[in-house]
């Protein structure tokens, strides 16, 4: 208490006030003070705290949150975030991907291959890439691939070598015993 005073210091919510202290002391980022603390309280994981605060923030969803936060975290890429009020941050498996923000792990899309877990790479032309590729696989002999996503068995009459787009005729005055070949 201040010299020559009778009562005590109200201490007002965002600040604590040590005993013996004269003046509030702002609570600082990380920490929350209710009305009338004598000492911060560290935020608790899931919350965040900025400076002068008097609750705990829940984390927004897409977000981590570990203890004594002053902000909320975005959930880096090639993770995710599986909890509503910002949870552990979770690796993504492989063959997955995980953009900024995620709150669950996606398979890498039809067509494209994902060599890490957070980008995308589209997939060549005579190369095929199912969902859930981490790398191009090459049209197999005696099949064509005429998009990313699909095989196809080359028909009697043509041929299709490794990484072909479309089927080819067999050579005029050629045979073609089957379609690799």
């Amino acid at each position: 208490c201040p010299a020559n005073s009778s009562g005590t210091v109200h201490c007002p919510a965002g600040n604590y006030c040590p005993p013996r202290s004269s003046e509030p002391t702002a609570c600082p980022a990380g920490y929350y003070c209710v009305e009338n603390s004598s000492l911060p309280m560290l935020c608790t994981a899931g919350h965040y705290c900025p400076a002068n605060s008097s609750v705990e923030i829940p984390c927004p969803v897409n977000s981590t949150c570990p203890a004594g936060s002053a902000s909320a975290v975005s959930c880096p890429a090639g993770n995710y975030c599986p909890s509503e009020e910002g949870g552990p941050i979770t690796p993504c498996s492989l063959g997955s991907y995980c953009p900024p923000g995620s709150t669950s792990q996606q398979l890498c899309p039809v067509g494209s291959f994902c060599v890490n877990a957070s980008t995308t790479q589209s997939c060549s032309l005579g190369s095929y890439c199912p969902a859930g590729s981490t790398s191009e696989q090459l049209c197999p002999v005696g099949s064509f691939c005429m998009n990313t996503n699909t095989i196809q068995p080359c028909s009697l009459g043509n041929y299709c070598p490794a990484g072909s787009t479309s089927e080819r005729l067999c050579p005029v005055g050629s045979y073609c015993v089957n379609a690799s070949t």
